[in-house]
């Protein structure tokens, strides 16, 4: 026995039947090709001195006497404004980065300031000491080698000790 629908009453069930699987059609999305996210490039940071003492230059640790450090003033410039940089500084080839300053932070801009604070008792006296900083993304562990190639920013300083106590710098006793 077959009901006829009576006039006025709408039959509504399966019309929310074919609604609610429309609608969870509709939430899926079928993609056929393959999306290409273009990687961030990762630019290598770049140091500039900020202060008087210039890189590449010989630093007159004469000027500094009566201080208790020299302090070496730089901008890193990386483009890569969101990224964490490690740092090294090295004096004569050691490693002497201070355990609280071995990274620079993101400051979401392109410059980025830094100092280096090395104490005069440790350049010694009647020597040219030989200050190294090396700015890169990562580093390969125990060494200055960026872990990717070209991703480093590098800066030397020389440090004329010879008024710190001694009478004369020769220059070609400079470590290498």
């Amino acid at each position: 026995m077959q009901v006829a629908p009576q006039p006025g009453v709408i039959v509504r069930a399966p019309l929310r039947w074919a609604t609610l699987l429309a609608a969870c059609m509709s939430m899926n999305c079928l993609v056929t090709e393959s999306l290409d996210v273009p990687e961030e490039t990762n630019f290598p940071p770049s140091i500039e001195s900020t202060s008087d003492s210039a890189q590449n230059q010989i630093i007159d640790l004469a000027e500094f006497e009566g201080s208790a450090e020299l302090a070496l003033d730089v901008t890193v410039r990386d483009p890569n404004v969101m990224q964490t940089l490690d740092l090294q500084v090295l004096l004569d080839g050691d490693n002497v980065s201070q355990a609280n300053q071995n990274q620079l932070q993101p400051t979401g801009e392109v410059e980025r300031p830094l100092r280096i604070v090395i104490p005069t008792d440790r350049l010694g006296s009647d020597a040219c000491r030989r200050i190294e900083l090396y700015v890169s993304s990562g580093f390969v562990p125990g060494s200055t080698r960026p872990r990717a190639d070209g991703d480093i920013g590098t800066a030397v300083w020389w440090v004329d000790a010879r008024a710190m106590g001694g009478t004369s710098t020769v220059l070609e006793r400079c470590p290498r």
